[in-house]
């Protein structure tokens, strides 16, 4: 909240001071009555009020981008986060597609399971039915048992009645054929229990099949709600599975998109390598086809504008750079002659010669290019050939050496065994073609070309004070020593050589210069 705001304070105090400042600037360019560009005092005055609001408002805007570190991540890596967002949005959304997928395949399985377990105590019930009923009939047996016995114990006092009756003749004969007819009613009645016994009997086997049913009904319920049990954990299971199978999967991609990554970067710097490369060739075939000319006043590779373009840099952020170096640029060669310009010329590594482009083409078009570099860049406006005094147009190109490390410091560039007791001539030319002309010819093969301006060489200042050093060195030890050309600190391929010379003396310590 507190960057909008900040913003807004800015923009106000910045179009209070516009107005203020515009106001008195066109009352006195009015007064003076100053004209430019051939128009009225009037309109002159309306124009440079214009010119000096847009330079306040645009000092005022880039003050705001310098000190307030938030409004310059909201300005300028907008884009950046719109996308991570969009992104993150779009994986928010499949993972919540997926999480309902799930719900509802568990919302299932728990219906399956619930109607299952309805199932179950369903014939569960039923079962305690039946059993009720199995109670009932065998209580009805019982009291049939008992009634049968009852007619048993009666047909035995019958018996002995009719015993008793055989001793009495007379009294007798009329209980036998009472106990007879009782004997018969007794045996009708224990033939309808008998039968009732049956049926009895038989319901019991119908119960007990209803009974082994409902059993099997309940085993079958039980089987089910187990087989839901265990369909429901294996779903559980193969979600875990398949979760952890995913999330496997995505760390192998990861490891491949990393892998991938690292594979981009290396072909990119070994493509930024060969574009080098490329660039120095095409240089060097445009210098042999160039004839020579004894009036030569604008020599081929003269630099009137370098700068180091730093990496991780935004194309908007390379190209104003481009510009300020064109500027400066035709600001040193108006210097020399105020007839002469610089024509700007672009370089391409698929194209043999130099390209004839607009100005905002060339500038647009490298600044891409070097946005994609990942190493430090220097870019160089040389010129492309050799000029005469005549010429007024200076052809120019942008020229870009990347920014690689040559030599590490106290890295051993060059070697020789002197002998000491020679010459002094013999032993300098030693020195300077042994040691110098072979640590220049290992720079070139390791494409250190740095910025030489005015009478500087490929070696820095203070190298001949150094040789001239050694000189008296060797020629004081007096008999053969190993002489070392050493690195006197990292050397970049943008950098002069700034080289020491190390006398080994095979009998004692060696000695640095």
């Amino acid at each position: 909240m507190s960057t909008p705001l900040f913003l807004l304070i800015g923009l106000a105090l910045a179009t209070c001071v516009i107005a203020y400042w515009s106001d008195n600037l066109g009352k006195k360019l009015g007064k003076k009555r100053v004209t430019l560009f051939g128009l009225r005092p009037r309109q002159t005055a309306t124009l440079m009020t214009m010119t000096s609001s847009v330079v306040i408002m645009l000092f005022t805007f880039g003050v705001l981008l310098a000190t307030n570190s938030g409004l310059r991540g909201a300005l300028l890596r907008y884009d950046k986060e719109k996308a991570d967002n969009r992104q993150l949005r779009a994986s928010n959304q499949q993972l919540r597609s997926e999480q309902k997928l799930l719900q509802g395949e568990v919302k299932s399985a728990q219906q399956q399971a619930s109607a299952a377990k309805n199932s179950a105590s369903a014939a569960q019930k039923q079962y305690r039915q039946v059993h009720d009923k199995y109670g009932k009939a065998l209580n009805d047996l019982n009291q049939k048992q008992e009634q049968l016995q009852g007619a048993r114990s009666a047909e035995r006092v019958a018996r002995s009645s009719e015993r008793q009756a055989r001793a009495g003749e007379k009294t007798a004969r009329n209980r036998a054929e009472k106990a007879g007819r009782d004997l018969q009613k007794k045996q009708g009645e224990l033939g309808t229990v008998n039968q009732k016994l049956k049926l009895a009997q038989v319901d019991l086997k119908n119960l007990q099949g209803d009974l082994q049913k409902a059993q099997g009904r309940v085993r079958e319920a039980q089987g089910n709600l187990k087989k839901v049990q265990g369909q429901l954990a294996q779903d559980r299971a193969t979600y875990l599975r398949e979760a952890e199978a995913f999330i496997i999967e995505t760390g192998k991609l990861r490891a491949q998109i990393d892998e991938r990554t690292q594979e981009i970067k290396l072909l990119q710097s070994q493509k930024e390598a060969l574009d080098s490369d490329i660039n120095q060739l095409k240089l060097l075939q445009i210098q042999l086809a160039q004839p020579s000319r004894g009036d030569i006043d604008v020599p081929e590779g003269a630099v009137y504008a370098d700068r180091l373009i730093v990496p991780r840099l935004r194309a908007a952020q390379i190209a104003p750079q481009l510009r300020a170096m064109l500027a400066e640029g035709r600001d040193e060669v108006s210097k020399e002659n105020s007839r002469r310009t610089i024509k700007l010329l672009l370089i391409r590594p698929s194209a043999e010669l130099p390209q004839e482009l607009p100005q905002e083409v060339i500038i647009n078009s490298l600044a891409q290019f070097l946005e994609a570099s990942r190493i430090p860049v220097s870019v160089r406006l040389s010129a492309l050939r050799n000029h005469a005094k005549a010429e007024t147009e200076i052809q120019c190109a942008f020229i870009v050496f990347q920014a690689r490390l040559a030599f590490a410091r106290d890295e051993v560039i060059a070697r020789k065994v002197i002998d000491g007791g020679q010459s002094d001539a013999k032993i300098f030319n030693q020195l300077l073609h042994g040691l110098l002309n072979v640590g220049e010819s290992e720079a070139i093969k390791r494409a250190v070309v740095p910025i030489l301006r005015g009478d500087a060489k490929l070696y820095a200042d203070g190298t001949n004070e150094r040789l001239f050093e050694a000189l008296r060195r060797v020629q004081a030890m007096g008999k053969p020593v190993e002489v070392r050309l050493l690195a006197d600190d990292d050397l970049t391929t943008i950098d002069q050589l700034r080289v020491r010379f190390e006398i080994i003396n095979p009998t004692t310590s060696s000695a640095k210069l």
